[in-house]
């Protein structure tokens, strides 16, 4: 669809497939068509789509997102939170429906999750580990997806 696309396109929720191998995770492929676009790849804090061990810590999480950067530029990444509040009618659904959500498709249970209150972590090992600017950071927490908002919402 990016390629096909006259706008900027988001892709939400996506970790590197190449980082871990989940079918849901976004290919190397789909980030540089959406990058190509002028769009955006939001990494999501999800343990089990982040890596084998269901590690969710920001280092796990920091470490998709800077190779999303390096892959189609920092200015092109952002973040998405599968954290919510009350989780629960969640797990109802997918407890409900195990076909869809089966735990070899990268659903398994108990899941970790980067809470959002982490993600000032994993800006902070931008910066210090990765050597990421504090303009580059700002566009990952936000200023990248506005850019991509504006073009579209006109």
């Amino acid at each position: 669809a990016a390629k096909h696309s006259t706008q900027p396109v988001i892709a939400s929720h996506s970790p590197a497939h190449a980082l871990n191998k989940v079918n849901r995770n976004i290919t190397d492929e789909a980030m540089i068509a959406i990058g190509e676009s002028g769009g955006a790849v939001c990494t999501t804090g999800v343990g089990l789509f982040l890596n084998d061990k269901g590690d969710a810590s920001p280092e796990a999480f920091a470490k998709h997102v800077e190779y999303t950067g390096k892959l189609i530029g920092r200015d092109k990444t952002c973040f998405s939170t599968d954290y919510m509040h009350n989780a629960f009618g969640m797990f109802k659904d997918n407890v409900a429906n195990v076909d869809v959500y089966a735990p070899e498709k990268g659903f398994g249970s108990p899941a970790k999750n980067t809470a959002v209150e982490h993600i000032w972590g994993v800006a902070a090992i931008l910066e210090d580990d990765y050597g990421w600017t504090e303009k580059e950071v700002k566009g990952f927490l936000g200023e990248n997806l506005m850019r991509v908002y504006e073009a579209n919402w006109k």
